[in-house]
This record gives C-alpha cells, sequence and structure tokens, in this order.
C-alpha cells in the first residue's frame, strides 16, 4: 500500500511512462489480446526480453500466459448443479482480472467448492478490474472510475445482505477498503460491510453448522505464504481455519514480510534486484528448503509467481487445496 502511495505522487508530478499505463490498464491489454491467445503466448514466450526491454521491464521476468478460456465463459458454459439445502444461499463471486484472464483454474476450483457447499452463485458479467492496478500505477481518475462502475453493480445485492466473496486479497481489500475513500457514499460502504474473502465465507458457515463438507483422508503437508494486502486487511486466521477442515493436513506459515512484487513493482527492472532481495530474505529459502512433496500455498497472483521465479515450485491457491480434498456433501 505504501508503494500506492508514493506511485501515485510520482506520477501526478511527472510524465506518465507507458509502463505504467500498460500496468494500470492491465485488463484492456487482456481483453484485446485474449481472442487471441495462442498468437500472443508465441509471441511472449519467443520475444519477451525484446518487449521487456522496451517496456521497461527486467528481461528475467516472465509475462502471464492467457488462457484460451475466460473464467467467465467456461462458468457460462460449465454443467453446474447447486446443491440446494432449503436455506438462502446467494453469494456474489467477484472474479479478479488475472482469474478471468490467466488463472481461470482458481475459479474453477472456488466454484467446486462454492457448489458442493450449496451455495448459488452469481456472476457479474458486467463488472470491470477493480481498480487496484490504476490505483497502485498512480491513475487515480481511472480507479474512481472503475470502483464507481462496480460499486453501481454491487451494492444492490449488498443492501440485501448477499455476501460478495472474492479470492484476491488486493482486490477484496479494495472493495473492503479503498472504495469507500475513492466514492464515499452509502452504497460503497455498504460494499464494504458485505465483501469478505472466500476462505472466511467457508469457515463462519461450517462453524455455524450451514455447510457440511466432507473430505479425502490424503495426508498433506502445507507451507503458506500469506499475501500483504491479506495480512494487513483480513488477516491468516481464517486460511488456516479452511485448510484444517482437511483431515490429516498440517498447515505451516512462513514467516515472511513482502514477497518482493507489491504488484508490479517487482517487474520492474529498476527494482528487480530489490524484489528478488525481500524474497531471499526468508521466503525463497524456506521454500527451498521444504520437502518435494510439501504443497506450497499462497492467496497472492504475485505472491504466486516471485515463488515460482526463486524456487521453480508451483505455488497453489488455498481453494484449490480445498476443492482437491473435497469428496462430496451430506
Amino acid at each position: 500500500m505504501a508503494v500506492d502511495i508514493v506511485k501515485l505522487e510520482i506520477n501526478q508530478k511527472q510524465r506518465i511512462s507507458l509502463r505504467a499505463r500498460i500496468f494500470a490498464n492491465v485488463e484492456n491489454l487482456f481483453q484485446f489480446a485474449q481472442p487471441y491467445a495462442s498468437l500472443v503466448n508465441f509471441i511472449l514466450r519467443w520475444f519477451g526480453k525484446i518487449i521487456a526491454l522496451f517496456l521497461g521491464t527486467h528481461s528475467k521476468r516472465s509475462f502471464p500466459i492467457l488462457q484460451r478460456q475466460t473464467f467467465s465463459s467456461w462458468y457460462k458454459i460449465s454443467d453446474k448443479k447447486t446443491i440446494s439445502n432449503g436455506k438462502s444461499n446467494q453469494i456474489v463471486f467477484f472474479h479478479d482480472t488475472f482469474m478471468e484472464y490467466t488463472e481461470a483454474h482458481i475459479g474453477q476450483a472456488a466454484i467446486k467448492v462454492l457448489d458442493t457447499a450449496g451455495f448459488e452463485t452469481i456472476i457479474l458479467y458486467g463488472k470491470c478490474d477493480s481498480g487496484r492496478p490504476a490505483l497502485s500505477n498512480g491513475f487515480l481518475d481511472d480507479a474512481v472510475k472503475l470502483a464507481h462502475h462496480n460499486i453501481e453493480l454491487l451494492s444492490p445485492y449488498a443492501k440485501r445482505g448477499i455476501p460478495i466473496v472474492g479470492c484476491e486479497p488486493s482486490v477484496m481489500a479494495m472493495l473492503v477498503n479503498e472504495y469507500r475513500d475513492l466514492v464515499p457514499g452509502e452504497s460503497a460502504q455498504s460494499v464494504a460491510m458485505a465483501a469478505l474473502m472466500l476462505d472466511e465465507l467457508i469457515v463462519r458457515e461450517v462453524e455455524r453448522g450451514n455447510i457440511y463438507l466432507r473430505f479425502d483422508n490424503k495426508p498433506r503437508q502445507v507451507l503458506f505464504h500469506g499475501q500483504c494486502h491479506q495480512k494487513a486487511i483480513f488477516g491468516t486466521k481464517n486460511t488456516h481455519k479452511m485448510l484444517r477442515l482437511i483431515p490429516n493436513l498440517t498447515v505451516k506459515e512462513i514467516n515472511a514480510s513482502c514477497c518482493g512484487m507489491a504488484g508490479s513493482f517487482g517487474y520492474e527492472k529498476e527494482h528487480y534486484d530489490q524484489s528478488i532481495q525481500l524474497a531471499e530474505m526468508s521466503l525463497a529459502p524456506t521454500i527451498r528448503s521444504a520437502d518435494p512433496t510439501t504443497i506450497i500455498c499462497a492467496m497472492g497472483t504475485t505472491c504466486r509467481d516471485q515463488i515460482k521465479h526463486t524456487t521453480s515450485r508451483i505455488a497453489v491457491h488455498p481453494i484449490e487445496i480445498l476443492a482437491d480434498a473435497l469428496v462430496s456433501t451430506i
């Protein structure tokens, strides 16, 4: 969040770079490129270093891989059958930009859990990016416009008491925290009160006895890294509780600060070395020393990217672990 403030001040005083514009408008870029996903991925794979040099990103960083099918497209055509338990279990699922274009598998895991738990999931196809990239790169006016658009879509559900849930902490923190400052008023306040992370929803409803999930009994060891917005706004307690719903699973949280990415900060060539130094303070060495069978887990998109970059280990989202262990509901 400190990085957001610094970039906002810098970009208000100086000429805004092409790199900052691209990072701030990543949703528009993904939306334009997605129909040509195979070609774009090919170009990035073979000419990524040249593109990085042109943009001012570090040549060692990899660009996100676009998926041929977006999350929302998958949701429209998938055969989902929500299990009714006779209760009002509607929720709005606020899928983030990277889930939509590059990490649909995380959204699919979330929908599997929500469907099995008996929730009636509402997907808002008219939603736009949360505004986090715009705000982080100093585009305050754009962030306000995006926030206003999403608040208009979300507030009618929030005012009816329908929870708004998501998987990406930096995005959900916008709804809970920044939206109230960007677009002050009753509507933003109602959205903030209704918004929560998916792990909190699952834990809350299990503890209230509203849902009962049944899992396999496979042994699992999980090494978990908490994302900065998650630790600052939501905490990691509910992630631990959600994972411990799975029998025979042990979870340990890595004692580390920021992974070093801070949104687009770690991609920028002038900040790359500092980004790596932050990862090497604790996060990367701890993961490298972990047993190969240990599941590496991180809530944040860029955290997972940094883990792969510095350790060659693939980190999964906590909801993927829950979905993988899920057997059925009774």
